[in-house]
């Protein structure tokens, strides 16, 4: 499964991730899928498009 989102800047892209990691509910959801075993993580890929 791929998850894909885009972001205009740098800041925005860290405003999200600060406010996900931070959510008392995705914390809770993270453990129940870590603990259950049915999945697992396999990379995270930050690709940037820089101008030429």
């Amino acid at each position: 499964m791929v998850f894909a989102t885009r972001y205009e800047s740098y800041e925005a892209y860290g405003k999200c991730v600060d406010a996900v990691y931070s959510d008392p509910e995705f914390q809770a959801w993270s453990v129940r899928a870590t603990a259950s075993g049915l999945s697992s993580w396999v990379r995270s890929n930050l690709a940037r498009q820089l101008p030429i």
